[in-house]
């Protein structure tokens, strides 16, 4: 996650190349991979939670979390495919 350029760059880890960049419009906090091809991400600048599909490096889903300003954590089960989510109220 590129948090200064709102972007992530994707990185093969079998030859360490560039794979390409996703723009995500926004600061990401943190992020967590489902193990299925999609990667989840909070902006904590815009309150949203976003689904990069890993394999086309595309955004496929952008939702709001409001009331919640300033996410900054998630975690997941993932065999239940829940998400739970930290976040500031102002």
């Amino acid at each position: 996650m590129n948090g200064d350029g709102e972007s992530s760059t994707a990185i093969n880890a079998a030859d360490n190349k560039v794979m390409g960049a996703v723009a995500l419009g926004g600061g990401p906090e943190f992020t967590i991979a489902d193990g299925t091809g999609n990667v989840f991400v909070n902006l904590e600048d815009k309150s949203e939670l976003l689904r990069i599909d890993a394999r086309t490096l595309q955004v496929k889903n952008r939702w709001p979390v409001a009331p919640c300003e300033a996410p900054s954590s998630m975690a997941s089960t993932l065999s239940t495919a829940a998400y739970f989510r930290d976040a500031a109220a102002r």
